[in-house]
């Protein structure tokens, strides 16, 4: 970015523009420079194009100041996007969770994006002389509607404020600072509320999704319908967990984060299939069947309902692969012979023992335990779940434990 100084005559004078407003002359050809005492200076961009195509495209998408920016807020609502690289299609379903994967690129060729929107390329390739003629100009897009101005749902227009909600946050920011676009929303549409729509101005956005097929052609619907179906898959899938974890909670309101944090890995390794190079050769289990036909409602109701049964799988599994101690810090955070299953009685038990200061032992030899830490994380987590301070002491008559117990969860 450079600082380059404001030049001490306007290249631009007023007598150089012919059909302009006193609005619009005063907007193109002011020079903020005249009558100012201190020395001003025009803010320059550089920017590196990485191939002919892309510069093109940006000299495109930068002409004029504000048009494609004004084009773009006309054109949202219908699904539309152009951003400094291509117009897009945004897949509806998608939007809520990814905007950028939800985008099915229609085209980077400026001519294409002009003839699609019903916009003379011949004609923007010159010169507007004034706001009103470029305004003029960005009306004859076929989905300019300036009837929308008079929907209390969508749009309040006067000359002084305008609050629209199709315009998203940067439009909402290019309104206090940018005049050209000010220009559109504040003086030129509350006065052009009777012009004619464009032809395509009251296409839903179902319809033109369908106007875009018809326009760029079979090969755009089946990328478009390809991207839809997989990234719908990817979004599903992320949640799948999420509703999973909810459901295990409604179901068992006094779960540990603990066991909690376990059912979800055993879960996910009996639900996903191992990568294979050859997965026509994989025998699936049930749950797995569902999740590659992405039956995701079903898969969560069975993961639900057999999710102890899967938690006892797990954990034998990773008793049987250790391998060493080290082995076990990876998968386990206790360093424990075996994993143990507590149950409400247990966790009651050491609440109420622990709390008549009953010494780890003790402890152990009343529920049949053998592993301390173990014992001393499921003391701590149940100290948390009900708001507790945790402070592990280790009973009368007890030595301190030589070590930190350090329990993670996920």
């Amino acid at each position: 970015m450079l600082a380059v100084p404001w030049p001490s005559k306007s290249n631009t004078s007023t007598s150089s523009i012919t059909n302009a407003s006193a609005t619009d002359t005063t907007l193109l050809s002011a020079d903020p420079g005249q009558n100012q005492n201190v020395q001003l200076y025009i803010q320059l961009d550089l920017r590196i194009c990485t191939s002919q195509q892309d510069l093109t495209w940006r000299l495109f998408y930068h002409a004029h100041g504000d048009l494609i920016n004004i084009l773009s807020s006309i054109i949202r609502h219908k699904g539309l996007t152009i951003t400094d690289q291509a117009l897009y299609l945004r897949i509806h379903d998608l939007e809520i969770h990814n905007k950028k994967l939800a985008r099915v690129e229609l085209t980077h060729h400026p001519n294409q994006v002009l003839d699609y929107l019903g916009l003379d390329p011949s004609r923007f390739y010159h010169p507007f002389w004034s706001l009103t003629d470029m305004m003029s100009y960005i009306a004859t897009c076929r989905f300019h509607d300036p009837t929308r101005v008079n929907s209390a749902d969508t749009t309040v227009l006067d000359r002084e404020h305008v609050t629209r909600t199709t315009l998203n946050s940067y439009d909402n920011e290019r309104l206090t600072t940018r005049p050209i676009f000010r220009f559109w929303y504040n003086t030129y549409l509350p006065t052009h509320t009777t012009d004619t729509p464009g032809s395509s101005a009251h296409l839903s956005r179902e319809r033109t999704v369908q106007d875009v097929f018809t326009f760029f052609g079979p090969e755009l619907q089946r990328r478009y319908e390809t991207q839809e179906a997989q990234h719908t898959t990817t979004v599903e899938r992320g949640r799948l967990w999420h509703n999973i974890r909810d459901k295990i909670l409604v179901a068992n309101p006094d779960i540990s984060k603990f066991d909690l944090n376990d059912i979800l890995k055993a879960l996910k390794r009996e639900i996903i299939p191992a990568p294979s190079p050859d997965p026509s050769n994989i025998r699936l289990t049930p749950l797995q069947t569902l999740y590659t036909q992405n039956a995701f409602q079903t898969l969560i109701d069975q993961a639900v309902e057999h999710h102890t049964a899967s938690l006892t799988r797990y954990r034998a599994w990773l008793v049987r692969n250790r391998s060493s101690p080290l082995d076990t810090r990876k998968t386990n955070p206790y360093s424990a012979s075996e994993l143990e299953v507590y149950t409400t009685e247990d966790n009651d038990t050491l609440l109420r023992m622990k709390g008549e200061d009953a010494t780890w032992s003790e402890v152990l030899d009343a529920l049949g335990k053998k592993s301390r830490n173990q014992l001393v994380a499921r003391w701590k987590d149940l100290r948390k779940r009900e708001g507790m301070d945790v402070e592990v002491g280790m009973g009368k008559g007890e030595e301190t434990l030589s070590h930190t117990v350090e329990v993670s969860f996920a």
